[in-house]
């Protein structure tokens, strides 16, 4: 050991320097706590962090006078610099090193500003996001519809056990249907010149895109057509004279024709009025910018056939009063009307040539489905003095749907469409109203008595006509 005067052993001055820096350590850590940082003087000007800048550094202007600042890495001023006279702190990590800042990683502070609150109900929830989106990708068909219905054709009003048919219009013998004498000549109505053509509808399309595919729903409804003939009368020249013209209605009378008359008036109105609604949902196109795509679909149709045929005739009473023909006249009523309800599943597929300016599509659907349908009869005074009888007869059959559509589409616009279609219906089992009476009458009471009934029969229906819309795509 050295112990010369004057010098002081490693032990000693080790403890001396650890005395030494432990105030400053304290104090360091004593700044880092409570976020403030040493004020330290430097020759240009007041110590800190002066406001951040980027691009070389301006000439430092302040209290200690005028000197040129040295440029950081980054551009502005370097670490330890800042204009002179300037020493207010900033935040943590406001810019990069050398922009003002002390050397030494710091740490990363991100800002994020909100929107004000708007309070209860002010955002979409999620199922209003998912609506708007579904829709935004949506499309909305509008249609006019010009169609024709098949019409009954050459069909005998009443019951043809004598071949009325084969001679539409012909005259035939009339008798009194009560007294059996002849009364003059008659023509037994028919419906040839019923007509259901040409009638307006519409029809609207939904469409949403829903999974790999769309799901399309869509209504449509025909116009009720209202279409009669009307029966004429010719009355005999004199009194008694056999050449009168009366229309003239075949019954079944114990399996033989006869033939009930009216010498006043007849008319027969026959009125139609279709609807429907379907839901397909189809499936996307493998490639959908493909040229030709095939487009299978699936889903349920339901469509309302309803038919009303009614019969007003006018006759006179057998104790006829010449002075006053209008007191003894009776009114014959016959109404007939059927309910057909189509509906049930439905399959098909679409096949488009897909361009930029125009597509062309056919159309196939078949329903394999059900027809619950309601008949009703009732008729008064067929013969005189007989009473209102009505009769129901509801039910549920086998009830097949075919339909055909052909379009062409011109794109006008990015979201806007204008097409031109026709479109084919078939329909089986369908019930109509001048098909379901037995025309019947008896001669073994005196007088005669008509017994008509209710006897739905089935028969199948055409709708065909042309469309002609606009497609709007969201």
């Amino acid at each position: 050991m050295d112990t010369r005067p004057g010098k002081v052993n490693m032990p000693v001055r080790y403890l001396f320097t650890t005395l030494c820096l432990l105030p400053l350590a304290l104090s360091s850590n004593a700044f880092a706590q409570d976020g403030s940082f040493p004020q330290a003087d430097s020759v240009y000007g007041s110590g800190g962090y002066a406001q951040p800048s980027f691009g070389p550094g301006p000439q430092g202007q302040g209290q200690y006078g005028q000197g040129m600042m040295p440029q950081g890495p980054h551009g502005g001023y370097q670490s330890g610099y800042g204009p002179q006279g300037y020493s207010a702190p900033f935040p943590p990590a406001y810019g990069y090193q050398g922009n003002g800042f002390i050397d030494g990683n710091m740490p990363n502070t991100t800002y994020t500003q909100y929107p004000d609150d708007g309070g209860w109900l002010y955002a979409d929830s999620p199922i209003e996001k998912a609506l708007k989106n579904t829709f935004r990708h949506g499309f909305f068909r509008l249609e006019y519809l010009l169609w024709d219905v098949e019409d009954p054709g050459n069909t005998v009003v009443g019951t043809d056990l004598s071949g009325f048919r084969n001679n539409p219009g012909a005259l035939v013998p009339a008798t009194d249907l009560v007294t059996g004498a002849l009364i003059g000549q008659g023509v037994v109505q028919n419906l040839d010149t019923i007509s259901l053509k040409d009638n307006n509808g519409i029809r609207g399309t939904w469409g949403l895109p829903i999974f790999e595919g769309t799901l399309e729903t869509s209504v449509f409804s025909l116009q009720t057509n209202t279409s009669s003939i009307v029966g004429g009368v010719q009355l005999p020249s004199t009194t008694g004279a056999l050449d009168g013209i009366f229309p003239l209605i075949p019954l079944d009378v114990d399996g033989t024709n006869a033939l009930l008359s009216f010498n006043r008036s007849y008319q027969a109105t026959l009125r139609t009025g279709i609807w429907g609604t379907e839901a397909n949902y189809v499936v996307d196109a493998p490639d959908p910018n493909a040229f030709f795509q095939v487009r299978p679909m699936i889903g349920f149709r339901y469509m309302n056939f309803r038919e009303t045929f009614s019969q007003v005739g006018v006759n006179t009473s057998a104790g006829e009063d010449p002075s006053d023909p209008a007191a003894t006249t009776y009114t014959t009523t016959i109404d007939s009307s059927v309910n057909n309800n189509y509906y049930g599943p439905q399959i098909g597929l679409r096949a488009e040539l897909v361009g930029k300016r125009f597509s062309l599509a056919a159309e196939p659907k078949a329903l394999i489905g059900l027809n619950s349908y309601k008949a009703t009869l009732s008729d008064q005074n067929v013969l005189e003095g007989e009473g209102l009888v009505s009769q129901t007869v509801t039910d549920t059959t086998f009830g097949p749907i075919l339909d055909l559509q052909v379009s062409g589409k011109v794109h006008v616009t990015q979201n806007f469409s204008i097409f031109v279609s026709w479109e084919g219906m078939w329909t089986g089992m369908v019930s109509r109203p001048y098909m379901n009476v037995d025309y019947n009458a008896t001669t073994q009471t005196n007088p005669p008595e008509t017994n008509l009934r209710l006897n739905p029969r089935f028969t199948d229906a055409f709708l065909q006509g042309l469309t002609v819309g606009g497609e709007v795509r969201y």
